[in-house]
């Protein structure tokens, strides 16, 4: 028995190729002619343009939000939702003008992300308050690198007590 995953023996001459009986090729069935997308004036795209590095610049201001004390750590969810917001609505106007490219993937891309910040942090925010504001108290009272450890073993011990 030969090796059928063995290369083809070089000193052996090739069949030649069949041609399949005339008619019995599978014909494609017609592509429908597709208009090519509308010329964008100078203002839309400075208004796509613009929006969409808005929306970008909202993104940060959802994370950065995310990062502040436990009081200001409230502005991340409604920040994040108007992030949303704001997202949608570009991404709505990017999709109306048939926009070349991969604007729309990366606008999915980014919605995708801010909402799974804004649900990570008000999910944080509303389980692990009490949690929170002691680890925060800890830390600031914190001089030394060993005392912020400590810190950060308690918070650990802390969720995982929440958890259960």
């Amino acid at each position: 028995m030969t090796n059928p995953y063995a290369p083809p023996d070089p000193t052996k001459p090739r069949p030649p190729r069949q041609q399949p009986p005339q008619g019995q090729w599978q014909k494609r069935p017609p592509q429908r002619a597709q208009e090519p997308p509308p010329e964008l004036t100078p203002e839309q795209v400075r208004s796509v343009t613009g929006s969409t590095m808005l929306f970008g610049l909202m993104m940060m201001a959802t994370l950065l939000a995310g990062n502040l004390p436990v009081p200001w750590q409230l502005l991340a969810p409604l920040v994040g939702v108007g992030t949303l917001v704001f997202g949608v609505r570009t991404l709505g106007r990017v999709r109306k003008l048939r926009w070349p490219g991969m604007l729309s993937p990366m606008l999915i891309g980014g919605l995708m992300l801010t909402c799974l910040t804004t649900v990570g942090t008000t999910t944080q925010l509303t389980i692990y308050w009490d949690e929170q504001v002691a680890y925060q108290e800890c830390r600031e009272r914190a001089v030394t690198i060993t005392a912020q450890e400590r810190c950060d073993q308690e918070w650990d011990e802390a969720r995982n007590l929440a958890r259960s």
